[in-house]
């Protein structure tokens, strides 16, 4: 999957965002798209075939601090060295956090694991010294050990393809057991064409949680396959793409790894060249089109902060995620 095919679901031309937001998830959701319908539709049985109350009710656990979360993401890598579909043995040993971040592990490494690390090295050195030149050598040695070190996880997988069904079985399983960043990471499986309405209850007991990756997941959410989207400030209609950088950011606040060692970092530096940054908002400022949409993104993030600190779902934009019947009703979460 290429970034041009994620741009679908962002409508309006073409930018240095469209071509970010692309980027942010293309690594992250590659395997999809060669999994059966059959077995993607299963994976959204707990959102479809299940009321929202129930679906609220699962979405209980408290937010974790970013070191334990990346105390959990170790583990779950440490024992991912052992990884076999087969028995299941994830799934069957892991409790419904772990899962989660044992589906996000195995879902960095995809790629790696199906071409073999030989290969991906070879693919990824053709297109770093195509069209380069001799003046350019210290950019491609920043990108070549960006490389290393954004696939530095992943090498215990070569010779070992990776299942995505396997995968989004993990997901699909600790979404059953109430874990609110698989919830949340179910909600991008879900068609461009099919209607978000219907799901405030939902998202809002999702992100006050405040876990930073729910936050991440549920903001792209809301940006799919939308143009403009008008939050509760009601200033001016924002850019769907601007909207999910935003959301992104705000989810670096809340706890992302987003520095200078992370992957989404590593990852804009080897495949697109764009090195250097500290941090995602370094980059952000580095590589925007004009400092406007900078400007607008920090714009934006103030009021994304201000609502979840708030829980103020209208302030959020929410209000579209209501039943039509409903919109006219007061606003906000009830506890």
């Amino acid at each position: 999957m290429g970034c041009d095919k994620l741009q679908r679901g962002f409508a309006g031309k073409g930018s240095l965002l469209l071509h970010l937001v692309a980027s942010l998830v293309m690594w992250q959701i590659v395997l999809w798209v060669s999994v059966p319908q059959a077995v993607v539709t299963h994976v959204r049985d707990p959102l479809v075939s299940t009321t929202n109350e129930e679906v609220v009710g699962r979405a209980r656990l408290p937010r974790r601090s970013p070191s334990r979360d990346r105390e959990t993401q170790v583990f779950v890598r440490e024992q991912s060295r052992f990884y076999n579909p087969g028995p299941a043995m994830l799934a069957e040993n892991f409790d419904a956090e772990s899962r989660y971040y044992a589906a996000m592990a195995l879902e960095e490494c995809y790629a790696l694991s199906h071409d073999g690390l030989s290969r991906f090295r070879d693919d990824f050195a053709q297109r770093l010294t195509a069209g380069k030149v001799a003046a350019e050598d210290d950019d491609n040695r920043a990108r070549e050990h960006a490389f290393e070190r954004s696939n530095r996880d992943c090498v215990v997988f070569d010779g070992s393809p990776i299942s995505p069904a396997y995968v989004l079985g993990l997901i699909q399983s600790a979404a059953r057991d109430g874990d609110p960043r698989a919830i949340a990471r179910t909600l991008l499986f879900r068609d461009l064409a099919d209607s978000k309405a219907g799901n405030y209850d939902l998202v809002a007991r999702l992100l006050s949680t405040g876990d930073p990756h729910v936050i991440r997941d549920v903001g792209l959410f809301l940006a799919r396959g939308e143009s403009t989207l008008m939050l509760g400030d009601a200033v001016t209609p924002v850019r769907a793409t601007t909207l999910a950088v935003a959301w992104e950011l705000v989810a670096c606040d809340f706890g992302l790894d987003c520095g200078a060692d992370s992957k989404l970092l590593h990852n804009l530096c080897a495949y697109q060249g764009q090195c250097g940054a500290i941090s995602y908002e370094d980059w952000i400022s580095r590589f925007s089109e004009s400092r406007e949409e900078f400007s607008e993104i920090l714009r934006v993030r103030v009021l994304l902060r201000r609502g979840l600190v708030m829980q103020d779902w209208h302030l959020l934009g929410l209000s579209v995620l209501k039943p039509q019947t409903d919109r006219e009703q007061p606003i906000g979460l009830k506890q």
